[in-house]
């Protein structure tokens, strides 16, 4: 399993339970093996001379599947915890038939329950070290082209690059792109295929156009919401954030807001069916599954086979054409 992290590593080639919760000023890159014991990628060497020992060669280069998922955790998660879910997002999805690569993206939550306004600052400062990433890796691209120019570059890269990011994730996913934005005006457009937004915990006029938010819509082909009205973990969130002076409902409750505010591309998809059925009473962790695949997977691998959006098999045009109920069973999707 891939990562990229925003955490301090104690030591190289210790146990994953060796990630702190303090802050990187630049991310690091690696993998934890099945015995979740890490490897960090050194940095030896640099990305314009295309050495596969520099630290973004290393990460890049050992990607080989089709499709690349960017795995964001959400609050109150441990590195082993979001290295574990990484792995079963990458399973399921492989056994569902998409050509996948998830790699974990890991910030500096303090994995503790007490700490959701500490997580806040935390996030949106592991996103400054986050935000850096795609940037190596535009330049990793430009170096291939320029070393093809000359006639000693690999073949063109045509992976697509996904986010799944689920929580405060989605706020740690958000502020990068502010900050990729910053340095890239307005961004590199269409630069992720999919985004993924699941249970997000950001207000929930977050994607309109103007907000902060709309850097991800902006940099997405496709953003596409799940979301659930009985999440008991957002519910409770819209409380506690009225210490910070907002009041709103959080995006993964009610979806987007106003969909009329937002890009055509921007879809919500109603998970009420079965966030309980996968994660109990709270119903907030419904993204990963158990021993079976969670419905949501299903639907974001059929995305992928598509290539396009997927009508889950309810449109609820009542309300707006691009919101839609996800059925659980798939034979009813189009």
């Amino acid at each position: 399993m891939l990562f990229l992290s925003a955490r301090e590593f104690k030591a190289e080639g210790t146990s994953v339970e060796h990630f702190t919760d303090e802050v990187l000023g630049s991310p690091i890159y690696g993998q934890v093996n099945d015995d979740d014991k890490v490897t960090v990628f050194k940095k030896a060497g640099t990305i314009g001379d295309l050495d596969d020992a520099s630290d973004a060669g290393m990460l890049f280069g050992a990607i080989k599947a089709d499709h690349v998922i960017l795995y964001c955790h959400g609050y109150n998660n441990s590195a082993l915890e979001a290295i574990h879910d990484s792995k079963m997002i990458e399973t399921h999805l492989t056994g569902l038939g998409s050509n996948v690569q998830v790699i974990a993206i890991l910030w500096a939550s303090a994995d503790k329950k007490t700490k959701y306004y500490s997580d806040q600052d935390v996030a949106d400062k592991s996103a400054i070290s986050i935000a850096q990433t795609p940037c190596v890796f535009l330049d990793y691209l430009a170096a291939q082209q320029e070393a093809r120019g000359r006639g000693s570059g690999p073949e063109v890269c045509t992976k697509k690059i996904h986010i799944l990011a689920h929580s405060m994730g989605n706020r740690v996913i958000r502020q990068a792109c502010i900050n990729l934005a910053d340095k890239m005006r307005p961004g590199p457009p269409g630069f992720i295929t999919n985004t993924w937004m699941v249970a997000a915990d950001v207000v929930n006029e977050s994607l309109d156009r103007g907000q902060p938010g709309a850097t991800i819509v902006n940099m997405s082909s496709r953003v596409i919401v799940y979301y659930a009205d009985d999440d008991a973990a957002l519910r409770m969130s819209k409380v506690v954030n009225v210490r910070n002076g907002i009041v709103s409902y959080r995006l993964g409750h009610t979806g987007p807001r106003d969909l009329d505010n937002t890009e055509r591309w921007v879809f919500a998809v109603d998970c009420d069916r079965f966030n309980n059925t996968v994660d109990g009473k709270v119903g907030h962790s419904y993204h990963v599954g158990g021993d079976e695949p969670s419905p949501l997977l299903a639907h974001i691998a059929a995305v992928i086979k598509k290539n396009k959006f997927v009508n889950p098999g309810k449109s609820v045009q009542e309300y707006h054409p691009r919101r839609f109920e996800l059925q659980t069973d798939s034979k009813l999707w189009s």
